[in-house]
């Protein structure tokens, strides 16, 4: 079946006869269109419910991590931390 047809069946539709219960009768190309909003929802419900909050955590984590930086190069006179001072002066360089 060729795209042509497939729109010309979409526009010879009766959605007043189609039912819920008999979906394998339902033209393919109307139940590729449902399926494909199917999975549009369901990928756009996953980055609202889970990766939207994550990028919450981390933009909280890295406001965080700014602010307990500067404490941590204040300590850096203990002889302990002084031969790190090179990589703490790189991490703090550049923010």
């Amino acid at each position: 079946m060729s795209f042509k047809e497939s729109l010309s069946e979409l526009k010879d539709i009766d959605f007043a006869d189609l039912d819920i219960q008999q979906i394998g009768v339902w033209p393919a190309a109307l139940k590729t269109i449902l399926v494909a909003s199917i999975v549009l929802l369901i990928i756009g419900l996953g980055y609202f419910l889970k990766v939207k909050d994550i990028s919450l955590l981390t933009e909280r984590a890295v406001a965080q991590e700014r602010e307990l930086l500067p404490r941590s190069v204040s300590c850096c006179s203990n002889t302990r931390v002084k031969p790190f001072w090179p990589l703490i002066w790189m991490l703090t360089a550049n923010r």
